[in-house]
């Protein structure tokens, strides 16, 4: 199992490479990396995002990207649940859902890494899972926040 805190080093690297707000910490005995990340332009659309990795059985772990997407329960709560149970059928990775106690938006990936891989090819596929994982997300985050609190009738709505 010593292989995978090098894997959430290399995904440090990239957030601290954007100059994203990131640090490693531990939960429950499970290493951790935890980000701040602005995925719409100047600096908006910040999402948490945090990556696990969890021993699964006989040489195998799973990285698993665990992001909140919205923060808040907002008047368009319930057009926000159908969304996200409609997206679900067209994510790229990974699935939507709302946690249901703070209303938040989330989005879950997660990805099979063999522990007996070289140690380059287990960061390249963690890697390539955060692309797609952020590709995802900033692909529906506009919407999701346009659901989330629609603008009052008769007010122009501002492009996220």
């Amino acid at each position: 199992m010593e292989a995978y805190p090098q894997v959430l080093d290399a995904l440090k690297a990239w957030f601290d490479a954007r100059g994203d707000e990131n640090a490693r910490t531990e939960v429950d005995g499970v290493p951790m990396l935890r980000a701040m990340v602005p995925l719409l332009g100047g600096g908006r659309g910040l999402v948490l995002m945090e990556i696990f990795v969890i021993p699964y059985g006989e040489g195998t772990e799973l990285l698993q990207f665990y992001t909140t997407v919205t923060k808040e329960d907002g008047p368009g709560m319930d057009d926000l649940r159908r969304a996200a149970n409609a997206w679900n059928l067209s994510a790229l990775a990974g699935g939507y859902g709302i946690y249901e106690p703070a209303g938040q938006l989330f989005h879950r990936h997660t990805v099979a890494l063999a522990t007996d891989l070289p140690q380059q090819a287990r960061e390249e596929t963690a890697l390539e899972a955060l692309y797609v994982t952020v590709d995802e997300i900033t692909r529906r985050l506009p919407e999701a926040i346009g659901i989330l609190n629609p603008p009052a009738s008769g007010t122009p709505q501002e492009t996220p």
